[in-house]
């Protein structure tokens, strides 16, 4: 039986080491930008880290930036370098450059089987110098900024009529992601390489199965929770990759730069 998902808002702050990002004169000549980044139907209690690539090596590195979590406001509770289920809060990301990438490291042992049940998810930076501007950060989000799709595509798949939908789809999103990590642990894929590969596997698989026009019609004319897991239930076949596909490592992707 798959997990039930809840949207959770985090606004990180992110406090830049001076030693590892340069001289000040040139931040000093840049706008502090404050943006929201909300994570949708991703476990709250699997998030290990969220961050901006700073030296886009695909880490988050103590060097490279802090991350400042305020747990508990009431109590003025902090915790560095990791963001565990405490009070649901709002958080922000402070930033100088907003064109950054964003990663989202995850740990899941209890579903996992490779790298201690780590891996991560890999998003573009924001698009404008906008105070308070939002970015989503989810496996649909992840497909469009590796260019797998398109957002006009999944405007339907981000706005279903059924909250109970919205949330289950999500939830299969992520459980087609976790269980497809495995299988691609298996054939020894590296964990970058695998994330990149199950990207754009499911992608490929919404759009030629036109799950991304035809599923919001149909949920749209369910008049129960019955009716909606049936729509939803197919998606469990469809976005797990075949365990006899032939994959190799050396086509050309598109990764988040």
């Amino acid at each position: 039986m798959l997990k039930k998902y809840k949207k959770w808002i985090l606004v990180l702050m992110l406090f830049f080491s001076l030693t590892s990002c340069g001289s000040s004169s040139s931040k000093e000549a840049k706008e502090l930008l404050q943006k929201i980044l909300q994570i949708i139907g991703i476990p709250y209690d699997v998030i290990v880290n969220v961050c901006q690539d700073d030296n886009e090596n695909g880490f988050c590195e103590k060097l490279e930036l802090q991350t400042k979590v305020i747990i508990s406001p009431t109590e003025g509770e902090i915790l560095w370098q990791k963001i565990e289920q405490s009070v649901e809060g709002r958080y922000f990301l402070e930033t100088y450059d907003y064109t950054k990438p964003i990663l989202l490291e995850l740990q899941d042992a209890n579903r996992i089987n490779f790298n201690s049940g780590k891996f991560t998810l890999y998003f573009s930076g924001f698009k404008n110098d906008k105070q308070k501007e939002e970015k989503e950060l989810s496996v649909l989000e992840a497909m469009i900024d590796a260019e797998h799709l398109k957002k006009e595509e999944v405007t339907g798949l981000r706005t279903l009529e059924s909250p109970y939908a919205q949330d289950k789809f999500y939830e299969y999103l992520f459980d087609g992601l976790e269980t497809n990590l495995n299988r691609l642990g298996e054939r020894e894929f590296a964990p970058h390489e695998a994330m990149t590969i199950n990207i754009e596997k499911m992608a490929n698989q919404l759009v030629e199965n036109n799950i991304t026009k035809e599923l919001p019609i149909k949920i749209s004319e369910c008049t129960n929770k019955e009716c909606i897991d049936k729509e939803l239930n197919v998606l469990s076949a469809i976005l797990a990759i075949d365990e006899n596909e032939q994959i190799t490592d050396d086509e050309e992707r598109i990764t988040i730069k």
